[in-house]
């Protein structure tokens, strides 16, 4: 057994280049393609305050009134033919805002109600909004604005 000569190892070099490259084309991908919130129906443009306070990613339903106080309500619901979670974004009219917010709180009960209004939306709408709010027994609500640059 003295004479068993045992050859060198030779180093492997591998070439990583294509790999990195694989991994940032994936990267790009996916960063071009994802959406992280979807774009709103209609814009709002929100008073100003300086509160550092942020709204709830989830478990929310949202009104909005827009300039021409016409009001939208957006809320999470179950699906009844597939049973997933879809978003349910509906214009409501002007008397028909207590029964769509109780059809969207009998699908979370327990959500936050956000108001998303515009700063020159008249004030009868928002204390119109209010007080469909007050009759639905919710007892706390949030008034979205926007933080102020000063």
């Amino acid at each position: 057994m003295a004479g068993v000569k045992h050859k060198k190892r030779m180093g492997i070099k591998m070439d990583m280049t294509p790999m990195v490259d694989v991994a940032f084309l994936l990267l790009i991908f996916y960063m071009s393609t994802t959406v992280f919130k979807p774009p709103d129906k209609e814009q709002i443009s929100l008073p100003e305050s300086h509160s550092d306070l942020q709204a709830p990613e989830n478990n929310t339903i949202t009104i909005n009134v827009n300039k021409d106080s016409g009001v939208s309500i957006k809320y999470k619901a179950r699906d009844s033919a597939t049973g997933k979670l879809v978003t349910v974004d509906t214009p409501v009219a002007s008397g028909l805002l207590e029964p769509e917010l109780d059809k969207a709180r009998q699908f979370a009960p327990m959500a936050y109600i956000i108001v998303r209004m515009d700063k020159d939306a008249k004030y009868g709408t928002m204390s119109d909004v209010m007080d469909v709010i007050q009759k639905s027994k919710t007892l706390r609500f949030n008034v979205m604005t926007e933080i102020s640059k000063s």
